[in-house]
């Protein structure tokens, strides 16, 4: 992100609840301390060595710092505007969900009202990074995220919510494993100190990565035997039914958006993953009575996976249009980076 000497307005607001974030436990970076001055202006830095030239990436959000030295992700929620998504978000991050292995929704670590406003609300979150960030390497990475995914679909239907906007964005992993010194929150590239640049230290094969859903702004809880229909068409994915008059089946919809993310991030850009594309194609037909549930999907995909033989989940993934002698380049490159002997090409 690029320098800024002054904070913009929404940097402004978070600086303003600096010290109530403390009383909490929650230290914000020292961009957002009330007595902030830019430290390449006062000691004639470059900005480009001064961590404090990062600014924010989304107005509602922020990162801080816990007790225990632990990086937090901190999301400001107006319960007028989104009068369900805390409500939702605890509700999918109880003990008793939490317990679930099929549950892959963001933990809520925290959450607490704002004393001045009891309708804005603060939910903490574990620092996460995108799902493909860094992209995925091998036929196996691609095949655990879109069987976690769609455990984590299937673990939100079955408990009667409807995300509404599970497109690539609201896609994030815990890449702990993969960083163990971790990344600067807004510059996931710089190290936390941004005096340098971050490598993952192994292979997600041999790393223990978790893939979450997060942001339910958008999302919708159900009572048990209350129609299934809604209207509405927000969200960050386009999809068929979308309409703010006619009603449709949210759930469907989940299916539909997250078949585009599959779509446009493995079986577009890569070879190697053939067995996914009827099943893709299948959750992203015209028609949300064609789709298939997300259970359904799920189970299917399951049987694809058993089918197909577990050493070739190993190979190296490629990219559509490579050449001969550019796939061998990238596989040398890629073993000499992980190490890898094992693994062979697609």
């Amino acid at each position: 992100m690029s320098a800024r000497a002054t904070r913009s307005g929404s940097e402004v607001e978070w600086s303003s609840v600096y010290g109530f974030m403390k009383e909490r436990g929650y230290t914000l970076r020292p961009r957002y301390h009330p007595d902030w001055e830019a430290l390449w202006d006062s000691n004639e830095l470059s900005s480009f060595s001064c961590e404090d030239r990062i600014v924010q990436r989304h107005a509602f959000c922020l990162d801080a710092t816990g007790l225990d030295g632990t990086p937090v992700y901190i999301k400001k929620v107006d319960r007028r505007k989104h009068p369900s998504e805390a409500a939702i978000a605890e509700f999918l991050s109880s003990s008793t969900m939490m317990s679930d292995s099929y549950n892959h929704t963001v933990p809520i670590l925290d959450s607490f009202a704002y004393t001045k406003d009891p309708d804005i609300y603060y939910l903490v979150m574990p620092l996460l990074r995108r799902f493909d960030d860094p992209p995925f390497t091998t036929i196996k990475e691609s095949v655990d995220f879109v069987y976690q995914t769609l455990q984590g679909l299937t673990f939100m239907h079955e408990h009667n919510v409807a995300h509404r906007d599970c497109s690539a964005q609201n896609i994030m992993m815990d890449a702990r494993d993969l960083y163990p010194n971790g990344w600067h929150p807004m510059s996931p590239w710089l190290t936390p100190d941004v005096k340098g640049f971050v490598h993952p230290r192994k292979n997600r094969c041999d790393a223990n990565i978790k893939y979450f859903f997060i942001d339910f702004g958008l999302s919708t809880r159900f009572a048990p035997g209350e129609s299934h229909l809604v209207v509405g068409a927000k969200g960050a994915a386009a999809a068929p039914e979308l309409s703010r008059e006619v009603s449709y089946n949210p759930f469907k919809l989940d299916v539909y958006l997250l078949g585009k993310v599959f779509q446009q991030h493995i079986c577009q850009p890569y070879d190697g993953v053939p067995f996914l594309d009827p099943l893709m194609k299948d959750m992203t037909a015209f028609r949300p009575d064609d789709r298939p549930t997300a259970k359904d999907a799920l189970k299917r995909w399951q049987d694809i996976c058993e089918s197909n033989q577990a050493s070739s989940m190993r190979r190296w993934l490629h990219k559509r249009g490579e050449s001969a002698s550019e796939r061998l380049a990238r596989d040398i490159i890629l073993s000499a980076i992980y190490g890898y002997t094992k693994l062979t090409s697609a």
